[in-house]
């Protein structure tokens, strides 16, 4: 093996350039490193979304996946203790609001903060516009100029506000360049950058996207990306949401997780109010619906599935175990064809 040359020696022989220019290499993390590194997971909303991660929000075109996180910016930005009833860490917000525009995210963020604060004012959540950041867009020298402007926004928000945000949100990811032509094979190849930024800056990046039920010719080709990105894992955790009548599943879980959260959301049906209720189970959330409707109103059953997008035999179901626990009282009872109402109101009640 006399004529072999070292490494090194074919290294610098390869150009004369590569002979003046400095070493380069991958960032190695040495062993005595490795044994002091702190690798617990970093919550940001504990066992949904953690620091570092790249994760998607995703589910049908109505099914309330911008207000969600709307709601986690709300309470993680404006020093709330908890969402969806799990604990979270404070921090500021960044939303890119690439679909709907700044004016539309501002107004419900308005009405989320109503609700949750108690007032329109909230802190330490910036927007960004449409039109202003391109995953598409690349630079002179090669590298995407997505990438230059997301960091720099985000370094910007450390120096404003002495951390960085906490959440990273890009509403929708398809509205903000990601590629979809191809079904979402090329997401980890062309956005694998977020995930670097995203650890080096501790913060949880968001995209958003827009998916469709298998066959669904309805919606927009690019909407049809989400089985391709799954399985080509690129997203660390997912919360999936799915409109079901007058309620919205949420499915969530995260790598580092153990477990898998699977709620049920009903949202305010009155226009320009927002409110939101949870539970693990699908009917308690029924229920707590019901009881506001009728806390307001004096209805009959068939009213009620009604106003509430529910089957009418579980709604009778639900009216009768309100009754039982006497939160709710037989306003009027049935009268030959006329039905039976309900209501708070006891002091009408039909002997």
């Amino acid at each position: 093996m006399g004529d072999s040359k070292d490494v090194n020696e074919l290294m610098a022989g390869s150009s004369s350039a590569a002979a003046l220019a400095p070493l380069i290499q991958l960032r190695r993390i040495m062993p005595e490193d490795q044994r002091h590194r702190d690798t617990r997971p970093r919550w940001i909303i504990q066992e949904l979304m953690r620091e570092g991660a790249v994760m998607t929000v995703c589910g049908l075109p109505g099914s309330f996946k911008s207000w969600v996180i709307l709601d986690a910016a709300i309470c993680t930005a404006n020093g709330l203790g908890s969402f969806l009833g799990q604990p979270i860490r404070n921090g500021p917000v960044l939303y890119i609001a690439a679909d709907d525009g700044a004016d539309m995210v501002i107004d419900r963020l308005r009405m989320v903060a109503q609700f949750r604060l108690g007032s329109t004012h909230y802190d330490l959540i910036d927007v960004v516009d449409r039109g202003e950041l391109n995953f598409s867009d690349t630079s002179t020298s090669g590298l995407p100029g997505a990438a230059y402007l997301l960091s720099n926004t985000i370094v910007s928000m450390y120096e404003d506000y002495g951390q960085y945000p906490a959440i990273v949100v890009v509403d929708t990811a398809a509205m903000a360049g990601a590629p979809t032509d191809d079904f979402g094979h090329s997401y980890p190849a062309r956005l694998g950058w977020l995930k670097r930024l995203a650890a080096e800056c501790h913060c949880c990046m968001v995209l958003i996207e827009h998916v469709s039920r298998h066959g669904d010719e309805s919606v927009d080709v690019r909407s049809r990306a989400w089985g391709s990105i799954q399985k080509a894992g690129y997203y660390e955790a997912v919360w999936a949401m799915d409109k079901q009548g007058g309620l919205v599943s949420l499915d969530a879980s995260d790598k580092r997780s153990a477990k898998l959260f699977e709620l049920y959301l009903r949202f305010s049906e009155e226009e320009g109010v927002y409110t939101m209720e949870y539970s693990e189970e699908k009917y308690n959330v029924v229920k707590e619906g019901i009881y506001t409707l009728l806390a307001s109103e004096v209805l009959d059953v068939a009213t009620v599935a009604d106003r509430l997008a529910l089957e009418y035999q579980t709604t009778r179901r639900k009216v009768s175990e309100l009754v039982e626990e006497g939160r709710i009282v037989v306003v009027e009872k049935a009268s030959g064809r006329r039905p039976a109402k309900y209501g708070l109101d006891s002091t009408v009640l039909l002997t």
